[in-house]
């Protein structure tokens, strides 16, 4: 099945995994052109695997490091590295466990153009979301005004500046 292949290719060394996951992802990319078949009841090792990442049981989830969700789009390959990781939605979603600083998450997801956000963290005091770009700030803003004039709903509880 296109899933065992799949975790297959995950366990290339590391010269070949970038080859792997992206010729993994043109194929969730373009289901249109390609045949693709889908995860069938009697394929367990598959469905566990998915019902694991639903309920944030898996593998990945149960680490000391912190453990980030970075959105992309689907044919992007973020510069991840050496770090550990498992990617879900068919390549839109990547789930990293990294003890790079913040910005260094942040920035590779902003090169690809895509997004991350710290999913369960040690270090409470470092950034949770992606930076803003001023006009989604303003915009926050504007909401965060027009919904919660008095800022007693949640201050600075996602963005210090909101």
């Amino acid at each position: 099945s296109l899933l065992s292949d799949a975790v297959r290719a995950a366990k290339l060394g590391k010269e070949q995994a970038p080859i792997a996951l992206l010729a993994h992802k043109l194929l969730w990319a373009a289901p249109m052109l390609l045949f693709r078949p889908t995860l069938r009841d009697t394929d367990e090792q598959g469905a566990n695997l998915w019902n694991q990442l639903r309920d944030f049981k898996a593998p990945i989830f149960n680490s000391d490091k912190n453990i980030w969700r970075i959105s992309v789009p689907i044919t992007a390959v973020p510069k991840i590295g050496d770090a550990e990781f498992v990617v879900d939605w068919g390549g839109g979603l990547y789930w990293l466990n990294s003890d790079r600083a913040p910005k260094e998450v942040f920035d590779m997801a902003k090169e690809v153009g895509g997004s991350a956000m710290l999913f369960r963290g040690y270090d409470q005091k470092q950034e949770l979301f992606q930076p803003l770009t001023n006009g989604l700030l303003s915009l926050h803003k504007g909401l965060k005004k027009a919904f919660d004039p008095h800022r007693i709903l949640n201050p600075g509880k996602i963005y210090a500046s909101l």
